[in-house]
């Protein structure tokens, strides 16, 4: 999702409101809550801010229990990326591909934001909180019980990340195109609505590249683990992009792509072609048995092909592109060209990629 708490002012249509069961609170003089919990990262924040306060990674840490001493000062619950670097911890993710499942380890991970990060009593404030597209019903209505009445919560709206991405690009209408660490989706919103109907989803994101890239280098005498991956990450923000023509690219001498890459300990990683070797799956997927994966553009495409054709035209002066995954140098342009491409129409495209998101 793009800026939710840039766009906290706004407000989806009426059906997606949960309205709170508790007595009416005074909270005016304290500033909503904004939270957007994705499958890679938590952001969450005050309404008004132009970016989140709080980054976090979306995984809580607990002690290995056979591994726990008695009378041990060892906290028996880590948070975030930290999780990662403690040795004997069993690691838990909320999210699984965009959606709640783990509940008890979301409300841990909310609780530490709330008073450890942010610092508030959830009774004194308001609650803005995004939810992906294609959400099953069932996880909305958890999510809405969840907030009340473990969380505490006296107001609370829930809005799909694809609107509030709209809205915080100034418009109510558009095609958002979502790829984010393990999820990637293309939103039609019309007038501040989703359109279900004509929603594509693909289960290729961030992640996918990131273990790719950790397989390539492998291949190349690197053997980084899973307790790197925030090295990984890093190597891939700072040294990955995505290529115009991924041919071209290949066949031209590798010297011209070569960057290095210092680790930690000195030890230094000369990266070629793998550099936009793994961002190309999200635009050309790997294809699997019984599953044909169109790619980022391509899901675009049939996106728009499902909306009204008198609407139509509306979206395609109104694609934005949203989440962490497309923000890897080259994305933008390689979108634009191969969309542009694909729909073969004479009305103007424009895309738009903002920097915060």
């Amino acid at each position: 999702m793009s800026q939710s708490w840039m766009s906290s002012k706004k407000e989806e249509p009426s059906r997606s409101r949960s309205h709170s069961p508790h007595k009416e609170c005074s909270i005016v003089k304290t500033r909503a809550i904004v939270i957007d919990t994705g499958t890679g990262t938590c952001k969450a924040g005050f309404a008004g801010q132009q970016t989140p306060q709080v980054v976090i990674g979306a995984l809580v840490g607990q002690p290995i229990e056979k591994f726990m001493k008695i009378g041990s000062d060892i906290p028996d619950t880590f948070i975030g990326e930290q999780a990662r670097l403690e040795p004997d911890i069993d690691i838990i993710f909320p999210l699984r591909h965009g959606i709640i499942t783990d509940w008890e380890a979301a409300e841990t991970l909310w609780w530490h934001i709330f008073q450890h990060e942010l610092k508030i009593a959830p009774e004194n404030h308001a609650l803005l909180m995004s939810d992906p597209p294609l959400s099953p019903t069932t996880n909305r209505e958890k999510l809405v019980e969840v907030i009340f009445e473990s969380l505490s919560f006296p107001k609370v709206y829930v809005a799909y990340q694809s609107v509030l991405s709209v809205y915080a690009h100034g418009k109510i209408s558009g095609l958002v195109v979502d790829t984010g660490h393990a999820v990637t989706h293309t939103v039609p919103v019309h007038q501040g609505y989703n359109l279900p109907h004509a929603t594509e989803k693909m289960d290729i994101a961030g992640a996918n590249v990131t273990s790719f890239l950790m397989d390539l280098l492998k291949d190349i005498g690197h053997y980084l683990d899973e307790k790197m991956l925030d090295m990984i990450e890093d190597i891939k923000q700072k040294c990955c992009y995505v290529a115009l023509d991924f041919e071209t690219e290949w066949n031209c001498p590798e010297e011209d792509n070569t960057v290095q890459y210092q680790l930690p300990d000195g030890q230094i990683i000369t990266l070629g072609k793998e550099r936009f070797q793994c961002p190309e799956m999200l635009f050309n997927p790997p294809q699997m048995p019984g599953l044909a994966l169109l790619g980022i553009p391509g899901m675009a495409q049939k996106s728009l092909m499902k909306v009204p054709e008198q609407i139509r035209k509306e979206m395609y002066k109104n694609i934005m592109l949203c989440g962490g995954s497309s923000l890897f140098e080259g994305f933008e342009r390689r979108f634009t060209q191969d969309i542009t491409t694909n729909l073969q129409t004479s009305t103007k495209i424009k895309v738009t990629a903002v920097p915060l998101r």
